[in-house]
């Protein structure tokens, strides 16, 4: 479990839980004083003070630098001297017309001619839009000679074998079990 610290007046260190938070503390130097709030414990530990989804997370990884990581090729099991990015594309979004399909329209007016096209026309319901466009690009580090495989892979489970062996991409494939892999540059 996360556990953060505070620390008394007097300089006695606690470690605390993230649901203390806001909660009283009896010192053992005979002060009491509040735990800050969930928000300024985070902070004072050099998190985010608002957790971060698993895509800010693995950003913000990238951007500090922390990822890539690792010292052994995933693909082949030889010492890494080399990366590719891979382009996860978490989520697509994806449209439903209204209730009106083409066949009940052909039918419609094969049976009751121009009026039913008139019908459809006007008593369509909208298109209807789901989910979001959601991708990330993830860098990982292989071998070079790893590379031309690697990149020709189009297979997703090895794809998704190959980014699940560091930590933060398995939370990624395990929010997004039916995302899609693409290896795309060479850096």
């Amino acid at each position: 479990m996360v556990s953060y610290s505070v620390t008394c007046e007097c300089g006695i260190i606690y470690p605390v839980s993230p649901t203390a938070a806001g909660l009283p503390i009896d010192c053992g130097c005979g002060k009491s004083f509040f735990i800050p709030s969930l928000s300024k414990l985070r902070e004072s530990a050099g998190e985010s003070p608002i957790p971060l989804s698993t895509i800010e997370t693995i950003q913000e990884m990238i951007d500090t630098g922390r990822l890539p990581v690792g010292d052994t090729c995933p693909f082949s099991g030889r010492p890494v001297d080399d990366s590719v990015i891979f382009r996860v594309q978490c989520e697509s979004e994806w449209t439903e017309d209204g209730d009106s399909s083409d066949l009940k329209q052909m039918l419609a007016y094969a049976l009751f001619g121009w009026i039913a096209l008139l019908f459809f026309r006007n008593n369509s319901e909208p298109i209807k839009e789901f989910g979001r466009d959601t991708s990330i690009e993830v860098p990982l580090r292989i071998s070079s000679e790893s590379r031309s495989a690697i990149v020709k892979l189009r297979n997703q489970s090895k794809l998704k074998s190959l980014l699940r062996q560091t930590p933060i991409y398995e939370r990624l494939l395990q929010e997004f079990p039916d995302a899609e892999i693409i290896p795309i540059t060479m850096t």
